[in-house]
């Protein structure tokens, strides 16, 4: 029997935000998918009214990985989240711990220095907008966390945190987070 993952990847739709912190999930996603693909068939994001998110899907080994971008805006992620649990794999709200193990969600962390990540299965940020969406529409906290550091302030703390995940990353920034990758690819496929 194949196996359906979900990768939910947090972030902001908009060209604004395509670099932005908040969107750490979004490019992560994209160079797991990059690393898991098939080079030979370009990977094609549809758009999913049901779900309300860009969305594609991979075949790796006897694993069909949904790969889902929300275009909800942070604040409501957890919209799409449900939307793709009840749509891919027939969950059902009255159990929410019942298939959650196969959602993996991509996203920032500012408690977690650039470079760093932590992968957590039912353990969390406790601040932060998008993941307490997602826990307040599933009902339940018992899902993959993939936590991707973004902090890049080294002691100065005098940029608001919700002005500081919404600024874009420079290039060093963005090769740090995506040295990353091959080291999470790895994990993630060992754990799920």
């Amino acid at each position: 029997m194949q196996q359906r993952l979900i990768f939910l990847a947090l972030g902001n739709p908009g060209n604004e935000y395509i670099k932005s912190r908040h969107n750490a999930g979004w490019l992560m996603l994209d160079w797991l998918l990059e690393k898991w693909s098939d080079p030979t068939i370009p990977l094609v994001w549809k758009n999913e009214r049901k779900i309300n998110g860009l969305v594609t899907k991979i075949q790796v080994g006897n694993r069909e990985i949904v790969a889902i971008k929300p275009q909800t805006f942070m604040n409501r992620s957890g919209e799409a989240a449900k939307a793709a649990l009840q749509w891919y794999n027939n969950w059902d709200p009255e159990k929410p711990d019942d298939n959650v193990p196969n959602l993996i969600v991509l996203h920032d962390d500012l408690d977690l220095e650039l470079g760093k990540y932590k992968l957590k299965f039912g353990s969390g940020p406790k601040d932060h907008n998008g993941i307490n969406s997602v826990r307040q529409n599933l009902g339940t906290d018992q899902f993959w966390y993939v936590r991707l550091g973004i902090d890049n302030r080294q002691g100065m703390r005098n940029i608001p945190s919700e002005v500081y995940v919404l600024q874009q990353m420079n290039a060093e920034e963005i090769n740090q987070l995506q040295q990353l990758s091959d080291q999470l690819a790895t994990e993630i496929e060992y754990l799920v």
